[in-house]
């Protein structure tokens, strides 16, 4: 086993390079500013009811027209760094939520990569830092405040993708995916409801022991991470697929997964969406317990 527990050392710390989805890239469009704002206000009416498939896909449909505009119109509601931003969100929430073969998921994962990447080069300084060096790890100085969102949809987005690409994949970020959660840390430690604690409590739970697994930090992160976002279901749910059944505690995993049905849920939340398809994940996992454990 020494040579597998090099080869993974060697992975852990050989690379800061990105995973390139420019060719991704499509035709610019022709529109005017109205049809422009037509786009935006009509995938704003679909983005509050993405926990319905359709309705998510008309709004990714609607926020691409305008990512793809030829012309940017600055005195639309939404500036560009913005609605690529809520598009990498958006094709993790379907890639998440709402689809379940592989391929596909971990295609509509990297659609979502590649809008945080377009989200994040609006900031030219980032942009020629990254041409500069081939990688993010030295550019990421250059980002701001402004570009958290972007920053955590990457992660998000990049995480899956490397986790549907398999172990190695996995670690072979890892350097990456650590500077970038420094970055957000560096911003604000609490965005998106704990999402930096949320991140580690999941990789400690999943990641294989001899490359630094700990179930112990796995525990303490989701802790903390519930304790800055109560409201977020995800993060118990997290808990209970990733440190719970891995931890074989059966009565924890049914204690957390019973409190995320019971909870009544805010239809007016911003994560009002996020959190119906968690309570729906919830109620499937408990309905498949003692296939579980």
């Amino acid at each position: 086993m020494k040579w597998f527990a090099v080869l993974f050392g060697m992975l852990l710390i050989s690379c800061g390079s990105i995973p390139y989805f420019s060719s991704l890239d499509a035709e610019s469009l022709e529109m005017s500013a109205d049809e422009y704002t037509d786009h935006i206000n009509k995938g704003l009416v679909q983005w509050k009811l993405r926990h319905q498939r359709p309705q998510l896909e008309s709004f990714i449909k609607h926020f691409e027209f305008c990512a793809r505009s030829s012309k940017t119109y600055t005195s639309a509601i939404l500036e560009p760094y913005k609605i690529y931003e809520m598009l990498a969100r958006g094709y993790y929430f379907l890639a998440n939520y709402h689809v379940d073969k592989f391929e596909l998921k971990k295609e509509y994962y990297e659609r979502g990569a590649y809008w945080a990447e377009k989200a994040l080069y609006t900031n030219e300084k980032f942009k020629l830092a990254v041409g500069e060096y081939g990688e993010y790890i030295p550019a990421l100085k250059f980002l701001r405040k402004k570009e958290l969102g972007a920053i955590y949809w990457y992660l998000a987005n990049i995480g899956k993708w490397a986790k549907n690409s398999g172990i190695a994949t996995s670690l072979k970020y890892l350097k990456l995916i650590r500077s970038m959660l420094r970055r957000i840390v560096d911003f604000d430690p609490n965005f998106y409801y704990g999402s930096v604690y949320r991140y580690w409590g999941a990789y400690y739970a999943v990641i294989p022991t001899f490359a630094g697994g700990d179930l112990n930090k796995s525990k303490r992160y989701f802790l903390k991470s519930i304790k800055i976002g109560p409201d977020y279901l995800s993060t118990r749910v997290m808990y209970a697929e990733n440190y719970a059944l891995k931890n074989r505690d059966s009565k924890l995993f049914k204690s957390i997964l019973k409190t995320v049905v019971d909870t009544k849920l805010d239809p007016n939340s911003e994560i009002y969406s996020e959190n119906f398809m968690e309570a729906k994940r919830a109620q499937e996992l408990l309905d498949n317990i003692n296939e579980l454990f």
